[in-house]
C-alpha cells in the first residue's frame, strides 16, 4: 500500500476491517464486540465480555474478584504507625 493510499485507510482496531473515513471507522468501532473485548474483563479471572454490564454482573460473584477486592481493601485500610524513637539513638551535638 502506498503512503497516499495509506491516508486514506482506516481500519477497526477490533476485526481490521478497513473504511474510508475515520467518522465510519469510529461508529464501526462503537458496535464491534472484538474491538472491546480487551476492555471488559473479569479483573479477578479475565474472563472475556461483550458488554460491561456483563463484565459487571459477574464481578459481583467471582470468587477471585471478591478476593482480590477484599485483599485491596484490607492494604487501603492498613494503619502503619510510626516507631517509637528513642532518645538514646538521637546523637548530641553539644560542645564540652
Amino acid at each position: 500500500m502506498s503512503e497516499e493510499e495509506w491516508a486514506e485507510v482506516w481500519t477497526c482496531d477490533g476485526c481490521e476491517k478497513e473504511f474510508v473515513t475515520e467518522v465510519e471507522a469510529l461508529e464501526h468501532e462503537q458496535h464491534c464486540s472484538k474491538a472491546w473485548e480487551d476492555y471488559w474483563k473479569c479483573e479477578g479471572c479475565n474472563k472475556s465480555f461483550d458488554k460491561e454490564s456483563d463484565a459487571l454482573e459477574h464481578e459481583k460473584m467471582c470468587q477471585q474478584y471478591l478476593e482480590l477486592k477484599n485483599i485491596i481493601k484490607r492494604k487501603a485500610d492498613t494503619d502503619f504507625e510510626e516507631p517509637e524513637r528513642s532518645i538514646a539513638a538521637i546523637p548530641n551535638f553539644e560542645e564540652d
